[in-house]
C-alpha cells in the first residue's frame, strides 16, 4: 500500500481522516500566514498538498518507525522535523478523545509529569486542530496557567491561527475574558494573525 510505504505501517491508517481535516482548517500560504478561510476547492488542494510534504516529510525525519504515541514523546527532541506531525496527532485524538492513553499522554506533557516528552509545538497545534472540545481546553487550561513562561505562552498563541474556527473563537474569547493582552506574546501573535503589528 502507498501510504504504507510513505508514512509507515504504524501511520497509514490515518491518512484519509488527515486528508478530510485540512479541508476544515484555515489557508494559509507565504511568509505572513494569515488565517484565511475559503470554500475554494483549488486553495484547498494547494494547501492539503501543502500540508501532506510537510507531515511526509517531518515523519520521515525520524518518526518513521514510530507509533503516534512514541512520536508525541520524542518529538520534544526533533522539533523543527516535527512541526508538520500536527494533523496525526489531531486525528488521532478525534478517534480516541482525552479520556484515552492519547489524551493522557498529552496532559501529561502539558503538565511536565511525562518521563519522556516535552512541550512541542506540533503537539499545541494538533491539540488545538482536533475537532474535540476537551482537547482545545487542554491548551486552554496550560495557557491560563503559563503565568510567567512567556514563551509556553508564545507557543500557545502563534498556533491558535492554525486551529479549528471554534477553537479560534474560544481562544478570542480567552484573550478577552481574562485581559491576556497585557502579555507581549499575545499580542504578537494577534498582531501576526491580522497583519496589524500591533506590537
Amino acid at each position: 500500500m502507498l501510504a504504507e510505504q510513505l508514512f509507515g505501517t504504524k501511520k497509514a491508517d490515518f491518512l484519509a481522516d488527515v486528508w478530510t481535516l485540512f479541508a476544515k482548517l484555515s489557508y494559509q500560504t507565504g511568509y505572513n500566514r494569515r488565517p484565511y478561510r475559503t470554500t475554494d476547492g483549488r486553495l484547498h488542494l494547494e494547501h492539503r498538498l501543502s500540508m501532506v510534504q510537510a507531515l511526509f516529510k517531518g515523519n520521515r525525519e525520524g518518526f518513521f518507525q514510530l507509533d503516534i504515541t512514541e512520536t508525541m514523546q520524542f518529538a520534544a527532541y526533533r522539533k523543527h522535523a516535527a512541526r508538520g506531525l500536527a494533523p496525526l496527532y489531531a486525528v488521532a485524538l478525534n478517534r480516541e478523545g482525552t479520556g484515552g492513553p492519547l489524551g493522557e499522554l498529552a496532559w501529561d506533557i502539558l503538565q511536565g509529569e511525562d518521563e519522556i516528552g516535552g512541550v512541542h509545538y506540533a503537539l499545541i497545534q494538533g491539540l488545538l486542530m482536533s475537532e474535540r472540545e476537551d482537547c482545545w481546553e487542554m491548551v486552554e487550561k496550560t495557557a491560563l496557567a503559563a503565568q510567567r513562561e512567556e514563551g509556553l505562552r508564545q507557543t500557545i498563541f502563534e498556533t491558535v491561527d492554525q486551529a479549528q474556527l471554534g477553537a479560534f473563537l474560544r481562544f478570542l474569547a480567552l484573550i478577552r475574558n481574562n485581559n491576556l493582552a497585557r502579555f507581549s506574546s499575545v499580542v504578537r501573535a494577534v498582531g501576526t494573525w491580522t497583519g496589524l503589528a500591533w506590537e
